[in-house]
């Protein structure tokens, strides 16, 4: 076992991995399909000046989707309700991401584009900005934990597999199809389906 007990006062606490959750939420109509990102400021412990999606780590008391949603909120100062998120991906590799489970939610909503974001709400110096950032400017960018794989298998899992909760219009669609277009050297083949080796 790896785990491991730290005595604090009279209790005793179990040491093991972390569970951390982070939100891919996409905005826009057919000509400007986005996703929610932010710029990891000097106070992170890591990864500082790349951008990533909104993630943090679950607290005591919250469910895994009051954790994206206050996530979300602190990092950008968007309220999205935890019942609106969709779970879509489980990383609980222990090789990635400082061994952390990682629990990841999804929403789309044309709306959310025309609502201000703020990083008011964040610690200090977590986050030095926040934006919707076009899908085809993705791969052009510096991105953290891995996201920009997650957001091109994400777009591919809208493309390919309807969604029955979501209709995505022609148009949403086909700026999908040009960012996985542009988004080489990957292929879709090997980013859907992970290897287990």
């Amino acid at each position: 076992m790896n785990n491991f007990p730290i005595k604090l006062g009279n209790k005793e606490y179990w040491i093991s991995r972390s569970i951390a959750v982070c939100g891919f939420i996409l905005t826009g109509s057919s000509e400007n399909l986005s996703i929610l990102s932010v710029k990891r400021g000097s106070g992170c412990p890591d990864e500082v000046g790349k951008w990533c999606c909104p993630c943090g780590y679950l607290d005591y008391g919250e469910t895994l989707a009051e954790a994206c949603s206050r996530e979300i909120y602190e990092e950008c100062g968007l309220s999205i309700l935890p019942s609106t998120l969709k779970m879509w991906d489980i990383d609980s590799d222990p090789c990635s991401n400082k061994q952390n489970v990682v629990v990841s939610y999804w929403d789309y909503n044309p709306d959310y584009f025309d609502r201000y974001l703020s990083t008011v709400h964040s610690e200090l110096n977590e986050v030095d900005n926040t934006q919707w950032i076009p899908l085809e400017k993705v791969n052009v960018l510096n991105w953290a934990f891995n996201h920009e794989t997650m957001i091109y298998r994400l777009t591919g899992c809208l493309r390919y597999n309807s969604s029955p909760d979501i209709v995505m219009s022609e148009g949403i669609l086909a700026q999908i199809k040009a960012f996985h277009n542009i988004f080489e050297p990957f292929t879709l083949q090997n980013i859907l389906y992970k290897n287990d080796n």
